[in-house]
């Protein structure tokens, strides 16, 4: 084995670790593909490596193993930056509308506070703020890492409504576009896996997939606007 291969393999356990940790923020991603990024980070990093910087392999490695994987995500999300950006905006006004008001504030309510329109924010607010990946730049809610007791009672009230509003439309699909949004989102299984439950390929199942979507996204906006 030469030097570059063997330096390539200690850098693999680092890379599953940090691949798995975006898989867990980011449950919409496979792990297999993220680990994949991640080794070519490590490549890269191997080969550009200068030791004469002063600065170890593996702290060098793990910005380009993490930049790497990243770049990967970015390219898995179909959903535009300047969507969840307004998303997050309308979420956080929401929340601090029902904060304020002690029920949940209405779409218009919303759209006057944070400066867009009604119908934009009922958009951003229903099926691609729902369903998208999170954003790496954006720390864990507060379930995945703390007690549920320890959130506010509103951010509670608010996840489940949204959620159940998803469960609710979920039941609207045709059953196999169900059983692949169920299994991919809720069940964290891999397309592969989903296929051989279904007996289709995984090319079959990523278009189940983003059919499905399709579908929820234009529920939840008509029950978002009703």
């Amino acid at each position: 084995m030469s030097e570059r291969e063997a330096a390539i393999r200690a850098l693999l356990p680092m890379v599953r670790g940090i691949a798995r940790r975006i898989a867990y923020k980011v449950p919409t991603c496979e792990l297999e593909d993220l680990i994949a990024d991640g080794a070519l980070g490590a490549i890269r990093a191997v080969d550009s490596f200068d030791p004469r910087r002063g600065v170890p392999l593996r702290v060098y490695a793990r910005r380009l193993v993490f930049g790497s994987i990243l770049n990967g995500v970015r390219r898995m999300d179909a959903i535009p930056e300047h969507v969840r950006r307004e998303a997050r905006v309308a979420e956080r006004v929401r929340y601090e509308l029902y904060s304020r008001l002690g029920r949940a504030p209405r779409s218009a309510e919303v759209a006057a506070a944070c400066g867009l329109d009604e119908r934009r924010v009922r958009s951003v607010l229903s099926g691609a703020a729902l369903l998208a990946p999170l954003s790496l730049d954006e720390p864990l809610p507060a379930g995945m890492h703390e007690p549920v007791c320890d959130e506010d009672p509103p951010a509670i009230l608010l996840r489940h409504q949204r959620l159940r509003a998803v469960r609710s439309a979920l039941d609207t699909l045709p059953p196999r576009e169900r059983e692949v949004v169920r299994c991919h989102y809720f069940g964290r299984t891999t397309f592969d896996l989903v296929g051989r439950r279904l007996g289709v390929s995984r090319q079959r199942v990523s278009q189940l997939h983003v059919r499905a979507l399709r579908r929820l996204r234009t529920r939840l906006a008509r029950e978002s606007a009703a």
